[in-house]
């Protein structure tokens, strides 16, 4: 006699059994505790500060890299919680504060990804000629640069420990001042907000 196709063949199924007690919110906490211990407790946070520019007879080369954002004192409560950290992208709002005081400065981001632990130093053309190379335009008054981690060794996490291994700078702000007749305490007002993924309480 032939048997029947297809009669008491069971796929497996996945059961789920549900605490009498705490029903759905034990599984949605079960779900973000999961998630937590897969992520190592990733938290993501903006730090801030404030950096300001003089103009003066003397022309100014400099940048705001990550070494600079590592000593920002919201960075420095964070790093002692966490193991590892990376910074994702950092937004640059310059402003000057003085339009009527005749000078004038340029302003750029750069990345260089430096595994060896020697510092980029900025030159006249690297910051005139960037892709993204702005003036803050007079009676406006302010530009915004946003600079994005990219590529794999950027996106990296480092340690919070800056000598487990020496830590690494992968970009950030440069900007050319060139000489002034007239000189000016913080013309250039820089507002920095980075965006920082930490990892792994202490």
């Amino acid at each position: 006699m032939a048997k029947g196709k297809g009669k008491g063949k069971k796929g497996v199924q996945n059961v789920r059994v549900m605490d009498d007690y705490t029903g759905e919110d034990g599984l949605k906490f079960e779900r973000v505790l999961n998630q937590l211990v897969n992520s190592h407790s990733q938290t993501t946070f903006c730090i801030q500060d404030e950096f300001g520019l003089d103009s003066s007879g003397t022309a100014q080369l400099g940048k705001l890299s990550q070494s600079q954002f590592r000593i920002f004192d919201e960075f420095v409560s964070f790093a002692v919680q966490f193991q590892t950290y990376r910074i994702k992208r950092v937004r640059f709002d310059i402003y000057d504060v003085a339009p009527g005081v005749g000078a004038s400065a340029f302003f750029s981001t750069f990345h260089d990804v430096n595994t060896t632990g020697a510092q980029y130093t900025p030159n006249i053309n690297g910051v005139v000629d960037g892709p993204d190379s702005q003036i803050v335009p007079p009676g406006i008054g302010k530009i915004s640069l946003v600079w994005t981690a990219k590529g794999v060794t950027e996106n990296e996490f480092q340690s919070t420990v800056s000598s487990a291994p020496a830590t690494q700078d992968f970009g950030g702000l440069r900007y050319y001042i060139p000489s002034s007749t007239q000189s000016y305490n913080g013309k250039f007002q820089i507002f920095c907000k980075v965006i920082v993924d930490f990892r792994g309480r202490t």
